[in-house]
């Protein structure tokens, strides 16, 4: 019941309803109007939905590339922290500062 789409639509229909039921003191004319913009309403909603899920799977896509890097970048400061080289040698820097 959170889609707002239905609940236009369910609106809609208890409107022509209840026009029909009180004689159609609304005329078939403004009906029909009425019915265009809700049809336009829907559709606008309906396209407007569809672009936000593409909007998600774009970021949902960036993030992934985003994590593949960061992996990247992991991996390689691990294979330079495993090779043979343990870091500087602080011995030879302060015999270099004498």
């Amino acid at each position: 019941m959170k889609s707002r789409k239905l609940i236009v639509t369910i609106l809609a229909a208890i409107g022509m309803v209840v026009n029909d039921v009180f004689g159609k003191p609304v005329s078939e004319e403004t009906m029909y109007a009425a019915l265009g913009l809700i049809g336009t309403y829907i559709l606008g909603q309906g396209v407007a939905d569809h672009g936000a899920q593409g909007a998600a799977r774009v970021a949902i896509q960036d993030g992934k590339k985003l994590s593949e890097g960061v992996e990247k970048v992991i991996d390689k400061v691990e294979e330079s922290l495993d090779g043979d080289d343990d870091g500087p040698n602080w011995d030879d820097n302060l015999e270099d500062s004498e």
